[in-house]
């Protein structure tokens, strides 16, 4: 617990531990590998979301609700609600 609130540790296992947590933090491939997954699941929730928000619209619209209305309870443009049903 000491060595996760930042405090000093005296066992070696935990030593060898934080020394190898410094060796992979300043590994630029390892950083750039990391950052590179997290920007790939971002994309990919991201792309969900909006899928969701498309299927959304869809059952909106098979239900009679008017596209401005979904305009404004979506913020999607006019255009692109039409352009969904065509």
């Amino acid at each position: 617990l000491d060595f996760i609130i930042g405090r000093e540790c005296d066992d070696l296992f935990v030593k060898e531990l934080s020394e190898e947590l410094d060796i992979a933090r300043h590994n630029a491939k390892w950083r750039g590998e990391y950052v590179k997954s997290i920007m790939e699941k971002n994309e990919t929730v991201a792309e969900a979301k909006l899928e969701e928000k498309f299927e959304t619209i869809r059952r909106l619209r098979m239900n009679g609700i008017d596209e401005r209305v979904i305009h404004l309870a979506t913020d999607m443009p006019i255009e692109e609600i039409r352009r969904l049903y065509v």
